[in-house]
């Protein structure tokens, strides 16, 4: 079962007897990954899971679904803030999906957004916390994706929640996207409810209604991630406005694509063609040869993609359009003072 026909099961758009039976099945997977989770949270809580403290402070950035809730632009936000503080971060992750040991595309977009932080990927994050001290130099460390991974100790917990999506169709996995139960959050010191200017007010109040009931406070941050300029994938950069106007086709494989075309129609541009591939795809030279055959039927004057996208793109994309990325930046909608606070404190 391929991702994009899975995510059309959990969440109701496929209809019939066979979509169905499907959901009926993974609700009845879903209960036992439940108590598969109770049972670890439960050997972490009374110490016979061990965790480990590194030496400088950790702040873990993390979700509570699977799929792009914008960990990687905020985790860059972060990253400059404590730059101006004259600290030295490192980031620490697992390296999700990529191949052959090489960087994937969060560490390949990190190192465009924060040059020269070092970046450590490890399935064994307490390993590498220890080799950021010692051979980086670390005196913060940022962990990337660290909510579900209590190995190693956090000083500060953000959780982000997508406002597109904010509770994973309201099941755990298979059934929906939620990694845990809920009442998870309740561990977390600090929400951060991102594409706040993507849904309306009455939204985002049921949102936070839910938070103040699972942890008895609403306080959040609300982010949004504005694009603010193009990237080619020679690496020159345009104004976004050049392409307003004309035909445009947007292609991406990220866990959230909705909140990519969402993005670019808000910015005015003209979306006739649009395809979503599996989160943290591989673009091959057939796939881009297989874009670049449908947006021809469309006359598509340029594509678009995510930097996490460009960035597994090869020098020569294929294409016979000029194909950017769009850059975006965290603009703080609401909460800044709260973020400052617990900021600080570390």
């Amino acid at each position: 079962m391929n991702e994009t026909y899975f995510l059309e099961i959990i969440s109701g758009e496929r209809k019939g007897f066979l979509p169905s039976g499907l959901r009926c099945l993974f609700r009845f997977l879903s209960f036992f990954y439940g108590i598969a989770i109770r049972i670890r949270n439960f050997l972490f809580n009374v110490g016979i899971k061990k965790t480990s403290s590194a030496k400088v402070p950790v702040v873990s950035i993390g979700n509570i679904t699977t799929g792009g809730t914008g960990k990687t632009p905020f985790s860059a936000y972060l990253c400059h803030w404590f730059l101006k503080q004259g600290m030295k971060p490192v980031f620490l992750s697992r390296g999700y999906k990529s191949l052959d040991e090489e960087s994937n595309d969060e560490k390949l977009v990190l190192e465009q957004l924060c040059p020269g932080v070092p970046h450590l990927q490890n399935r064994d994050r307490v390993s590498s916390a220890e080799k950021a001290v010692s051979d980086f130099q670390a005196e913060m460390i940022l962990l990337d994706d660290g909510f579900q991974h209590r190995r190693l100790n956090r000083d500060l917990d953000i959780v982000l929640i997508d406002a597109l999506n904010p509770w994973g169709h309201g099941y755990l996995l298979p059934r929906g996207l939620l990694r845990e139960h809920l009442s998870g959050l309740k561990k977390a010191d600090l929400i951060v409810i991102t594409r706040a200017d993507q849904v309306n007010e009455s939204v985002l109040e049921k949102i936070v209604e839910q938070l103040k009931k699972i942890r008895g406070t609403e306080d959040h941050v609300r982010v949004a991630y504005p694009p603010t300029r193009l990237i080619s994938i020679n690496g020159d950069t345009e104004k976004l406005s050049g392409l307003h106007e004309k035909n445009i086709g947007a292609f991406c494989g990220i866990g959230n694509p909705e909140g990519f075309r969402k993005t670019l129609v808000e910015a005015g541009l003209n979306i006739s063609w649009f395809k979503a591939f599996p989160d943290h795809f591989h673009f091959s030279s057939e796939d881009m040869k297989q874009i670049d055959n449908e947006i021809k039927e469309q006359g598509i004057s340029a594509v678009l993609t995510t930097q996490k996208d460009l960035v597994k793109i090869q020098q020569s994309s294929g294409l016979s359009v000029p194909l950017f990325a769009v850059q975006i930046e965290t603009k703080i909608l609401a909460g800044e003072e709260l973020l400052v606070e617990k900021l600080s404190n570390l």
